[in-house]
């Protein structure tokens, strides 16, 4: 009895050495089967289906083995490196390398075949990546370069010149900005994350993403400075015409300065063109052109008005006034008649004084020269034409006489 209970210490130990490897077994044959089927859906060309079956042996046993399997010639388990030759035909290479070097690693490669495999995919994974990071930094200095032009032409719009067109044309430049504007936020997004399967191609998308968005920019940009230059110039030009119509005004206030106290219309007219070149100031001042045109018109008319309310008469004029004011009707006669007023104005005081020198003829004739009343006539017919005669005869230089013939309807 002794005996067998010293022996079952024994055979308990015996017993629990035979069951212990099955729980490990089971794993190492499902890890394998995973392994088995990702070199299977590899070989067909089924990526997507090898890189989770391989991701599942390397979950259940991650360390690579070089006798892992196989009953005359073993096999190596070799899932980081299979998973490596995955990634890199899906052309993520980054986790590739990765891959690659986690195992070489575990060491297991280097006894065998695979290794020589390992190396070439891995510095051709090196070289793509390497292109990456070139396409990297020319997307991002694109970008950057683009952003510029962005900028630039975006400090237009705070032009108060520019105000008027910023949302004209189709498109606007306004809304060539906004599309500048999303064409390098989706490039900066492809950049920040960049898709490792399509890498190469999503950085050659951001290179033209920045120069459609730069495209945009630069071209509003042009075009800003183009208006803003014809506006410059144009602001140049009205500004100098302004200058000059301001001269002009400034010497003719000087030139009837003389004549103050001013006669009632001489200085309601002063006082326009006082206000005018008042006017002009204030503008120049605030640099704006946009005025300019009208207010120069404007000016150079009230200008005309005052030059000709104060112009001294012609010398032939004085001379005729003199000979009446003495009496000697048949000089005005003489002096007048030739003459050919350059406007409404002087005609009008040549038909009033011949009138008047015709109606003095006509009187010393005692009113029986008819000749003279027929070219009274004539002269008191042409001053009743004038729709608005510019003076009206003045009582201490005309007869009452002729004034009620002046005043009499045209009909009599």
């Amino acid at each position: 009895m002794e005996m067998k209970r010293s022996f079952l210490p024994a055979l308990a130990a015996v017993l629990l050495l035979a069951l212990l490897p099955a729980a490990p077994a089971a794993a190492q044959k499902k890890h394998l089967d995973s392994y088995k089927e990702g070199l299977e859906a590899f070989a067909a060309g089924r990526l997507p289906d090898a890189e989770r079956l391989f991701r599942a042996a390397i979950a259940l046993q991650p360390k690579e083995q070089d006798d892992a399997y196989g009953t005359f010639k073993k096999k190596p388990y070799l899932p980081h490196f299979q998973l490596g030759m995955v990634l890199y035909g899906l052309k993520n290479y980054r986790a590739a390398i990765a891959e690659f070097d986690l195992s070489e690693r575990d060491g297991a490669i280097q006894k065998g075949e695979s290794f020589s495999a390992l190396e070439h995919h891995r510095r051709l994974c090196q070289e793509a990546v390497g292109r990456f990071e070139q396409g990297a930094a020319k997307a991002k200095a694109a970008l950057a370069a683009a952003q510029k032009s962005y900028e630039t032409a975006r400090g237009y719009e705070s032009k108060r010149e520019l105000a008027s067109f910023w949302n004209e044309g189709s498109p606007s430049w306004k809304e060539q900005l906004d599309q500048a504007a999303e064409l390098l936020e989706r490039g900066r997004e492809s950049v920040a994350s960049p898709d490792p399967k399509r890498e190469e191609a999503g950085y050659r998308e951001v290179e033209d993403l920045a120069a459609q968005a730069g495209q945009a920019a630069k071209a509003v940009e042009t075009a800003a400075r183009g208006k803003l230059g014809e506006l410059s110039q144009a602001a140049a030009q009205a500004l100098g015409s302004l200058d000059e119509a301001e001269k002009s005004a400034q010497d003719l206030l000087r030139g009837v300065s003389p004549l103050q106290p001013y006669p009632p219309r001489v200085g309601n007219q002063v006082k326009i063109v006082e206000g005018l070149v008042l006017q002009i100031q204030r503008l120049r001042e605030n640099r704006d052109s946009q005025g300019v045109p009208a207010l120069v018109e404007q000016l150079s008319k009230e200008t005309r008005t005052l030059r000709n309310l104060s112009a001294l008469p012609p010398a032939v004029f004085a001379e005729a006034a003199e000979a009446y004011l003495a009496g000697d009707a048949a000089k005005v006669v003489q002096l007048l008649t030739p003459f050919k007023g350059k406007d409404d104005r002087e005609r009008y005081f040549q038909a009033l004084l011949l009138a008047a020198a015709h109606f003095d003829l006509w009187v010393a004739s005692g009113e029986r020269d008819a000749n003279e009343w027929s070219l009274l006539g004539q002269g008191i017919g042409q001053l009743k034409a004038m729709a608005q005669p510019p003076g009206v005869p003045a009582e201490k230089f005309f007869s009452p006489r002729f004034r009620e013939l002046l005043a009499q309807p045209a009909s009599q």
